[in-house]
């Protein structure tokens, strides 16, 4: 199957488990709005959602004020902030580039912000987006949540 089959065949079951589109939405519209954020997958093989960690949301939510810290591990355009996204491990390591696809490299780059961010996650966990839609983990209370935890432990992915 394609990306836009298997998008266009987890919106169907989602609507045959009682699940609703917004008005004037087609199932082949939002399954094309599922491609181009998650590929049409909500987990990696590891069975972890797709995420993205967006590193200039995270310099707003934590190395605005922990700026040394944040700019060893992390790189964005500073004209245009959600462009060329890189880590880094530690200081003497290489960049690595984000937002190719690559679900790790993702997920390594969160990990290592949810460490930086001692003992709350929630600045990391906030600056992700995740699952078929790639909704930002900063709208957890938009989403009726108490916290970025509670969202994460539903699963909404």
């Amino acid at each position: 199957m394609t990306k836009e089959e298997v998008a266009l065949q987890r919106i169907e079951d989602w609507v045959a488990g009682g699940g609703t589109l917004p008005d004037k939405v087609s199932k082949e519209q939002l399954a094309a709005f599922v491609c181009v954020e998650s590929a049409g997958n909500a987990l990696d093989s590891l069975n972890r959602p797709i995420i993205r960690f967006e590193n200039h949301v995270f310099f707003n939510r934590f190395g605005n004020t922990n700026l040394k810290l944040f700019q060893q591990h992390y790189q964005f355009n500073s004209v245009k902030r959600w462009t060329e996204h890189k880590y880094r491990l530690s200081e003497t390591s290489e960049w690595i580039k984000m937002h190719t696809g690559d679900n790790q490299i993702e997920w390594s780059a969160m990990t290592l912000a949810t460490g930086l961010s001692g003992e709350s996650f929630d600045p990391a966990l906030e600056s992700s987006s995740y699952g078929l839609g790639q909704v930002m983990g900063f709208h957890w209370k938009r989403l009726g949540y108490a916290s970025i935890k509670e969202y994460m432990d539903d699963k909404v992915y």
